[in-house]
């Protein structure tokens, strides 16, 4: 039924509007790949997998391997 999923984006579309403190919230996804992400440790790049976000991921199943990612938020 499409009038329900109509009500929920507007409503959603709202929420955004009105946001915290007045401010606008969105959402950002960032990239396994992007720069602003420091890898430490043992950590493997898997090849192309179109069921990943643009194609791919990073893991680790080694102690000690960390990823450090600084945003500021709400």
């Amino acid at each position: 039924m499409i009038l329900p999923t109509l009500a929920s984006f507007a409503r959603a579309l709202i929420l955004l509007s009105v946001g915290v403190g007045g401010q606008l919230l969105h959402n950002i996804t960032i990239d396994d790949t992007d720069p602003t992400i420091s890898y430490t440790g043992p950590w493997q790049v898997d090849l192309p997998e179109p069921a990943f976000y643009q194609g791919g991921h990073h893991w680790s199943s080694q102690s000690g391997a960390y990823a450090t990612f600084t945003f500021t938020g709400i």
